[in-house]
């Protein structure tokens, strides 16, 4: 039922950049910028353009109202930005890594760009988030604990995080819809395959370990993201190999959802197989 009414909204996008645009524009998480990167992977910059400014404009409209809503919009045509280039290199490149690293050297480039064009909001957020964390160790902490010592650079790791977490799951969203409404299983060959290189894989995990060890558990989340993907690929590949049922994704999702530490072992998992070729180690289990 599901997979029926994704399809459905697939085919509204697809008929056309006016049907396209309207999704864009109503601003939906996850699925508005699902929409424009489907129709810039499959009918390319072009018509993909249109439905792109549609995406934008709204916050383009707020832009001017308030110091907040003047960042939320910025942070908003940041990701659809990334998005928008991240789903044009997997329609050149036919790379999840390529994607995925494209999607994280934006999402750094679009964050420092935002703090050397906009400081005084920026400023502006920090110093909101500092004061409402006073106020509520204030009022429910204890005489131990202090306030977060929070800067730019935290604001600048929470808004890069969010970037991430919003684009990561549109683009997914966006391929998948491509491959139910013109290459039906390619998604899941193409998930299934996802490795990153050697070195990016390498950068990412210590850039990422780097800026835990450093207190940064933001930045450090922001490099581990992709890596966590690929991870997860791994994971659902050995599951169909092992010919294992579904029931144990399930799982898999509960443990790595509650369990902090398991999103690290699965990066790690996901830079081992970059190094190793784990894949090639693992045989398909007897049908017998």
């Amino acid at each position: 039922m599901m997979a029926q009414l994704f399809r459905a909204l697939a085919q509204f996008v697809m008929q056309g950049k006016l049907q396209a645009s309207v999704i864009a524009i109503l601003g939906i998480p996850v699925i508005s910028p699902a929409a424009v990167a489907l129709v810039l992977m499959r009918l390319g910059s072009s018509p993909g353009v249109i439905v792109f400014i549609a995406a934008v404009a709204p916050g383009l409209v707020l832009f001017a109202s308030s110091v907040a809503n003047a960042l939320m919009a910025m942070v908003s045509s940041a990701i659809y930005l990334a998005i928008a280039i991240a789903a044009l290199v997997l329609r050149q490149s036919q790379s999840w890594s390529y994607a995925l690293g494209a999607l994280l050297g934006l999402t750094v480039v679009n964050t420092i760009v935002m703090f050397l064009g906009a400081p005084s909001q920026v400023a502006a957020i920090t110093d909101a988030i500092a004061e409402t964390s006073r106020q509520m160790v204030a009022q429910y902490g204890t005489e131990a604990q202090a306030p977060l010592q929070v800067t730019d650079r935290y604001t600048l790791g929470m808004i890069a995080t969010v970037s991430m977490f919003a684009a990561i799951p549109s683009l997914l969203l966006a391929r998948w819809w491509q491959a139910l409404l013109y290459n039906p299983g390619g998604f899941q060959k193409e998930f299934h395959l996802l490795r990153f290189g050697p070195v990016l894989a390498v950068v990412c995990l210590g850039v990422g370990l780097y800026h835990y060890s450093a207190g940064e558990p933001s930045w450090g989340a922001v490099f581990f993201m992709p890596l966590v993907v690929a991870g997860i690929g791994l994971v659902h590949w050995m599951v169909k190999q092992r010919g294992l049922g579904s029931h144990w994704l399930i799982v898999f999702y509960i443990f790595m959802l509650l369990v902090g530490p398991m999103r690290g072992m699965i990066a790690v998992l996901a830079v081992l197989d970059s190094l190793l070729n784990l894949r090639g180690r693992v045989a398909p289990r007897s049908q017998d």
